[in-house]
């Protein structure tokens, strides 16, 4: 669903003040706890927004459907050799109301936490999104501090996708996680389950 993201043109686009109508989601915060709850897995808490339904012939248009969402994590593991650990997970949201805040959360177990010696907020983070397959331009609220400009951003993304394989399936939405949803009406989700 993600790969279509590159290039990074259309990604910080909305770095140059596009009007909300070409952002129809956006990312309103980013949170990130350490060791919440009985099992000690950390998290990363998204709040999404929906702005507009950019679908002239949407079944409502106070709903925005089919929003994607991935979520990239890379801690520095060593500085001198610019070692990176990357986790990534996505999901899918059937539909968001416009005008109401969602807040949904990604999930890390301690034990991976504990082996890495992981911090409660990674390095380096982006927050990426979709609306019906389509990438929706992303600003500031999407990335961390560490990503200042396009190029930055394009040699995260670009390396992430390339080495994150190798850790598929560790950080996961709170649907595949021992916790409760951290939002009293959650999203919903769209879980494809093997047939």
């Amino acid at each position: 669903m993600f790969r279509c993201f590159l290039p990074l043109l259309f990604i910080f686009a909305g770095l140059l003040n596009l009007h909300a109508q070409e952002r129809p989601v956006v990312v309103a915060d980013v949170d990130f706890n350490n060791s919440v709850g009985n099992y000690r897995w950390n998290n990363v808490t998204v709040k999404l927004r929906a702005i507009e339904n950019p679908d002239p012939k949407a079944y409502n248009e106070k709903y925005v459907d089919n929003v994607g969402i991935r979520v990239t994590l890379g801690y520095l593991i060593d500085r001198r050799e610019n070692t990176f650990y990357f986790l990534q997970s996505e999901a899918t949201i059937a539909t968001l109301e416009v005008n109401q805040d969602k807040l949904l959360a990604f999930w890390i177990p301690y034990d991976i936490v504990e082996r890495g010696d992981l911090a409660n907020e990674p390095d380096y983070w982006i927050i990426e999104l979709t609306v019906d397959g389509k990438a929706v331009p992303m600003d500031k609220p999407n990335t961390s501090s560490s990503i200042s400009d396009l190029a930055a951003a394009q040699n995260f993304l670009n390396r992430a996708n390339s080495e994150a394989s190798k850790t598929e399936g560790i950080l996961v939405p709170y649907y595949l996680s021992p916790y409760a949803p951290v939002d009293r009406s959650p999203p919903a989700f769209i879980r494809k389950e093997p047939k």
